[in-house]
């Protein structure tokens, strides 16, 4: 397993999944890693990759910064896969018209059936810049967001993790983490630090969705939490959907047939985020002219 170090003035935040698996460990396939690492250079220092061990991600979550989950699968034997999400501080932005990247990692101690990572970039609390980057039969999982020319505010970046791995309960698990917030002058002084956030946001749960092929689909995000005013963003939509980043509207024909992962971000401040995770199902009507 590898570890993302990223050379940045603040620490990168984490959260950790670790999966229990009790009965007949799962083989251990060996895999390749085909994403790249992230790149980019801060004072004329490359982000670098290392090695970690399973006690570095444990001393992760132990500082504070981490949460950890356990999945059971039957009784006997256990066997653990510990995963780490972390994410970088923005970056960049010291000039006119110079970008601003914030980096993100998704690693696992064994392979999983599959890996999807997607990296939000924020500007206070408008969506600049995303990525989603997915992987069958991974342990490891990078991705960046990036706006190719500064503007002046505060930038911090969101990070969604998902993780599937069969003979699991549940068969599934998701992370979610903010980064920490950079005030950025694109070469002028920048805006003064942000206050922490208070409070959390809730993003409720529609529960599985389903729609019939090229029919109009409406569905309304709720939350609740922070300011009540929301900037909506999601991933993993049926193709031919989308929401409304102001109201949280998800409309539009769907024009693929299958199921999709959705998740739905909602940001009620700098570094305030909430999300939810739900399937979406997209099948032929039965009898398109009863």
């Amino acid at each position: 397993m590898s570890r993302i170090r990223w050379y940045r003035s603040a620490t990168a935040a984490a959260l950790v999944l670790s999966a229990v698996v009790f009965g007949s460990a799962l083989p251990a396939r060996a895999t390749t890693a085909t994403a790249a690492a992230p790149t980019g250079v801060v004072a004329g220092r490359p982000a670098t990759v290392t090695k970690a061990t399973l006690e570095e991600i444990q001393a992760i979550a132990a500082r504070g910064n981490g949460k950890l989950l356990t999945l059971n699968a039957g009784a006997g034997t256990s066997a653990v896969i510990t995963c780490v999400l972390t994410i970088s501080p923005p970056f960049g932005g010291g000039s006119p018209g110079s970008s601003v990247q914030v980096d993100s990692a998704l690693q696992c101690t064994d392979w999983m059936d599959f890996l999807s990572l997607f990296v939000q970039l924020r500007r206070d609390v408008s969506l600049v810049g995303s990525s989603t980057v997915a992987l069958p039969v991974s342990y490891t999982l990078y991705g960046s967001a990036r706006e190719t020319s500064c503007q002046y505010g505060i930038y911090w970046g969101v990070a969604t993790a998902f993780m599937r791995r069969s003979g699991y309960t549940p068969p599934s698990a998701y992370l979610h983490v903010n980064s920490v917030p950079l005030p950025v002058g694109c070469g002028s002084t920048p805006p003064p630090p942000p206050p922490p956030p208070t409070g959390a946001i809730t993003v409720t749960n529609p529960g599985s969705q389903s729609s019939y092929y090229r029919d109009p689909a409406y569905l309304q995000m709720k939350a609740t939490g922070g300011s009540g005013t929301y900037n909506w963003s999601a991933s993993g939509l049926p193709t031919g959907m989308s929401i409304n980043p102001s109201t949280g509207l998800i409309t539009g024909p769907a024009t693929t047939i299958g199921t999709y992962s959705v998740t739905v971000t909602a940001v009620g401040g700098v570094g305030l985020s909430g999300y939810t995770s739900f399937t979406w199902s997209v099948r032929h009507e039965p009898c398109p002219r009863c």
